[in-house]
Parts: structure tokens; sequence; C-alpha cells
């Protein structure tokens, strides 16, 4: 007999091609059903994807301010009024007991909204303003010192028990990686790109203290056969970055939605 593996793309993890597993499970029906889903049948199923889990069962919310509900990205940190205007954002979160934050201001210091590539015009905000030279291949986490400026709102935010989130998307057109690009787009699907951007983010949280990310726009890009390979390339800098730092906050979006649970195990 021959057992054939289509990896359908996926560059190797560990040295090695993983299959998707397969599960087989027992349940037990119960009386009621939702439409066509039985009660027995949804808790077994709750059950498999929690066995699945990187991330530690929790027994408490935790409470994560989007920042641009209040409309943070025109807030200009590099002036001492914009400044002044988020200390007022950190003060009132933490007095409602908020735990962290999007952080994701304008800082003219570092990035420009008519710089950017991105389909929102928020690239300047992204990285904790940092994205455009991090996309230009102009500023490396991995081997630049990061500007004082964003250290201090670090500092500020956690002496008030924040944790501030990157606001990151993972494949916009990064120089670092320019011979992997469709159109500006970077296809995260290649061993090196997976190791560059898995590198590029895992020193973010070292040199900054951010405590965790919000990943926004896509991970997609060039074909739609190229889907499943970038998808799991995403999800092996995912198991890298939960491994690294396991109690980091992620914060999916809508690339969540498509993929459903199985995304959201990291």
């Amino acid at each position: 007999a021959t057992l054939a593996f289509d990896a359908g793309g996926a560059a190797p993890e560990d040295g090695s091609f993983v299959a998707e597993p397969g599960v087989v499970g027992v349940t037990r029906l119960e009386k009621y059903a939702y439409d066509d889903v039985n009660l027995g049948e949804r808790r077994a199923f709750v059950a498999c994807v929690e066995s699945y889990l990187l991330d530690a069962p929790r027994n408490e919310s935790v409470k994560v301010n989007v920042a641009w509900d209040e409309s943070d990205y025109q807030i200009d940190v590099a002036a001492a009024a914009g400044r002044d205007e988020y200390a007022r954002i950190f003060d009132t979160n933490a007095a409602l007991g908020i735990t962290h934050i999007v952080y994701e201001p304008q800082n003219t210091l570092h990035g420009s909204r008519f710089n950017t590539t991105d389909g929102w015009g928020w690239e300047g905000s992204l990285w904790f303003s940092m994205g455009e030279r991090v996309r230009e291949d102009a500023f490396d986490f991995t081997k630049d010192d990061v500007p004082s400026d964003i250290l201090d709102a670090v500092a500020s935010a956690t002496a008030k028990g924040l944790g501030l989130l990157g606001y990151v998307y993972p494949q916009l057109g990064f120089q670092a990686m320019a011979d992997h690009l469709y159109d500006d787009r970077l296809d995260i699907s290649p061993p090196e790109v997976r190791t560059w951007l898995g590198d590029q983010l895992e020193a973010f949280l070292d040199q900054t203290g951010a405590a965790g990310f919000a990943w926004d726009h896509d991970i997609y890009a060039g074909p739609s056969e190229k889907m499943y390979a970038q998808w799991r390339s995403w999800m092996a800098i995912l198991k890298r970055l939960r491994a690294h730092k396991p109690d980091i906050v992620m914060d999916h979006r809508q690339t969540n939605h498509i993929w459903g649970p199985w995304y959201q195990l990291a």
C-alpha cells in the first residue's frame, strides 16, 4: 500500500511535513439539539478543540481595549499634546480595570499616513509606529534599538497595570523578503519568510516589552492554492510566539472569523 500526502505547498516544520490530524471520537447524544447539532455532539466537539489549545486555560476574563474606538490613530504622540491625551486614555483604562490596549496612535517621529501601503492607511501605526520602516527594511527589531519615546509609552502603561498590544499586518510588502512578494503582498509560506517574520515578531516582544499582538488585514497573498501553505506557516509562527512568551494576548480579528476554532487555538 502507498500513503500519499499532498502538502499543498506547505513548508516543512522542524525538518518534516506535518499532516493535519484526523480525530475520531465518541459522544453520548442528549435529548436536545440546536438546529441540527445535538448538545452531546457540541460538548464533544468543544472538548476536542480545547485539547489542542496552546494558551493555558484562564479563570478570569481578559479585558482588551481596541483603542481605535477612541480614534487613537488620530492622536499624534510625537507631540506633547498627543502624549497628554494618550495618558488620559491610559488612566481611564486602568480605572475601568482594563488590562490590555491595542496601541496604534500616530507617531510622526517614525511614520506618515502619506507613506502607507495598506488598504486602510494605518501602516504608520503598526508595530508601535515602526511599521513603515519595518516594511521598507529600514528598521530591524533583531538588530536596531527601539526609539526611547516608544519605550517610554510602554513603561507608562506598565506602571498603570496595562499591557500594550502591537498592531501588525503580517503580509504587507516587506522589502527584506522582496523575493517572496506577490505584487506588494508577502507570501508567508516559504521557510525563510516564516523564520524572518517570526524573528521580527519575537524580537518586537523582547525589545519593546509588548504584551502581545492584534493581527489584522490578512495572512494571504497570491493565488488561492497558496492559502493552505500560508495558513500552516502562520500557525507555526503563532505557536512559536506562544512558546516564547506563553502569557501574551493575541487578538486575531477577521482572519480568525474565516478559519474558526482551528485558528483560535493560538
